[in-house]
Order: structure tokens, then sequence, then C-alpha cells
């Protein structure tokens, strides 16, 4: 059962991106259920993240968020500007996210 959440950097940038679309105020009610263990499951499938949530029925339900598809062209821009950054380049080959990525 998770008590903290956002512990990384990239965490917190996650959940301040999430924060600031959540205009139906989900994102208190999705984490008072992660507090009590209520989330079966999380997986992420490409661009969308589905998670198992056991609200107040009998089965749990499925919650779905999805992430708009970066244009190939983006990302090919995204990978050469990380290239010019070797010490970025090793700590995402290390899965660790530099703030600095924010800049690139």
């Amino acid at each position: 059962m998770a008590t903290n959440f956002g512990l990384t950097w990239w965490g917190k940038q996650w959940l301040n991106a999430l924060s600031s679309i959540d205009y139906s105020n989900r994102l208190p009610r999705g984490e008072s259920y992660a507090r009590k263990g209520n989330v079966a499951s999380i997986d992420i499938l490409g661009n969308t993240i589905l998670a198992k949530v056991m609200g107040s029925g009998v089965k749990p339900y499925t919650v779905s968020i999805l992430s708009p598809r970066f244009q190939q062209m983006k990302i090919d821009k995204l990978v050469d500007k990380i290239l010019e950054h070797p010490i970025v380049l090793s700590q995402l080959l290390n899965r660790e996210l530099n703030p600095m990525i924010i800049d690139i």
C-alpha cells in the first residue's frame, strides 16, 4: 500500500502535469484509493495507462489515461538534442531522468 507519491523528480513532474488538467478532481480520489490499497494493477500499453481499481462496487473497474503520441519529427529532434548532452544520455541509459531534460 503506497503512502507517498511523486518521490522522484520525474514523479513530481508527472503528478504536477496531471493536477493541472484534473478538472474533475480525480487525482485526490485516485490518491485516496492508492493509499487504501484499492489499486489492483497498473499497466502501460503504448501511450495508454490502464489501472484496475476497486471502488465501492463488487468488481474492480478500469481507469485509463491516454497520453498524446509524439510526432516522429519531434522524437527525432529530441533524440538529436539529447545526443548533444552525454551526461543526460548516460543517465537515461541508467533509467534516471535529469531535470535538464526540460531545457533540452
